[in-house]
Order: structure tokens, then sequence, then C-alpha cells
């Protein structure tokens, strides 16, 4: 069918009376118009027909055969016209919507706008499946923090007071402490001094003064120093810290020896 023809019906089915601009009702005329018309062929076709074989008729004319079929499809389409009435819509709208759809569709601008959607779009299939497994990751991620929100609670530990004192802390010490203290505080960490060894004795040590504080002493002179020695512990002790003096002395020894002094001379 050429444009003229599409002129042609557009201007027989036109109505200024239909919302729409076309009238439903003769547009059905029409199409019942043409199927009969195409219903008169068939029966044409079938008077010229030859027989199937051996010259026998055929068992059922091809003209019912294609009535009937026209006719199951105009009353399946017009029951569904009927039921899309029943739910309040408008068909005629929505044929005029659909059509102005299709013919912006087919126009050349939008046509290769579509094309070049469509090549964007293979371009673009890594990049949703990237944004597939960050969501699993993220998923993995909340999982993780649940179960560990949950222990610190079996733990007794209440996680929203921990955050908020925790961010209190930081923003406490980021107030109060300058760049070299935060330096030098790298630097601690960087030594062994929270080796567990060096914690373990400090704890030690802890519980040490705890005790000899709530410990009565009382006085004692050189003889009573001598006698105490004698102990287990204090041997132990003793012995701990002639090792611990000299381990330091060796490493003052070490930082003598590789410190530049007089000037940047080193010392000879």
């Amino acid at each position: 069918m050429n444009e003229a023809d599409y002129k042609r019906i557009e201007r027989e089915i036109a109505s200024d009376q239909s919302p729409v601009g076309i009238d439903a009702k003769k547009t059905h005329v029409m199409i019942l118009a043409k199927l009969e018309g195409i219903e008169s062929r068939l029966e044409a076709l079938e008077r010229t027909a030859q027989p199937a074989q051996d010259g026998a008729a055929l068992s059922e004319p091809i003209g019912a055969l294609a009535s009937n079929g026209l006719a199951a499809a105009v009353d399946t389409f017009d029951d569904t016209v009927s039921r899309l009435r029943d739910r309040g819509v408008d068909v005629d709208e929505r044929a005029r919507a659909a059509l102005h759809v299709i013919d912006r569709m087919t126009e050349p601008g939008a046509l290769g706008a579509l094309g070049r959607i469509l090549e964007r779009l293979e371009a673009l299939e890594p990049m949703t499946q990237v944004a597939s497994q960050g969501r699993h990751a993220v998923a993995t991620a909340v999982d993780a923090l649940d179960e560990e929100f949950a222990r610190a609670a079996e733990r007794g530990i209440e996680v929203d007071v921990a955050l908020r004192n925790g961010l209190a802390a930081i923003l406490f010490l980021g107030q109060r402490v300058s760049t070299t203290e935060l330096n030098a505080l790298g630097e601690l960490l960087r030594s062994e001094v929270l080796h567990p060894s060096a914690v373990d004795v400090v704890g030690r040590l802890g519980r040490a003064l705890v005790a000899a504080a709530e410990k009565p002493v009382g006085s004692g002179g050189p003889i009573g120093a001598f006698s105490r020695l004698a102990d287990q512990d204090a041997k132990r002790s003793t012995a701990f810290l002639l090792e611990f003096a000299r381990q330091f002395g060796a490493a003052i020894g070490a930082k003598e020896r590789t410190t530049p002094i007089d000037g940047g001379k080193a010392h000879g």
C-alpha cells in the first residue's frame, strides 16, 4: 500500500466528533467489508480449483475455512476491545497514540539514534556485570559486619557506644596532638615496644608495683638488702635487670656508633 492509499483511508475514517479524530464504527465496517471481499475471492478460487487427488472434491471448502477463521479473528478482536472498554480504556485513543509512536520511531533520525543506542548497549554490558559483582561484594561486606556486631554484642560490647566513643577519641586527639607528636607516636608504634614479650613484661611490672605498694615494707639497711637478695624471686628479678642493662647498653652503643657528632663528623 502506497502513501496515497494511506491518505485515502485516513480521509475516509476521519471524524471531527471523535476525540481521537477517527470514526471507530466506520473503521469496523470498512474492515468487515474488506473481509467479505476476501471471502468472495476465496469462494471464486474454490469454484475454479481442481480436485486435490483423483478428481475428488476437497473435504472442506477453502472459502468456508477462511470464512470461519476470519470470523473467529473478528470476534476475538471485538471481544478484546469490549474488555478494554469495560476497564475504562479508550481504544481509539490508544490506537492513535500507538500509531503516533510508530510514526516517530520509523523516522530516519529516530532509527539512527536507536541504532547508536543498541551499539552502546554492547559496550555497557561489561559495566553491568561489574556493577552486579559490586552488589555481591557489598552484600558480603554487610554480612561480615553483621556477624562482627553480633559477636561483639555477645561479649557485652555496645557497638554504637563504642563507635561514638572511638570517634570522640579521634577528634580529641586530632585537636590536641601536633604533627611532630604524631610522627613520634608512629616511630614508637614501629618499634618493638608493643611486642608481645614487651607487653607481657609491662603487665607483670604493673602487677608487681601494685603488690609492692599494698604491702608494708618498713625500713631496711644494707644488711637487710643483701639478705633479701638470697630470695629466689629477688634473684630472678636481679638477673633480669642485669640482662636488661646489658642489652640496653648494647643498643646505646650501636646508636652512638651510627650517630654523627661534632658538626656531622663521625666520632673517632
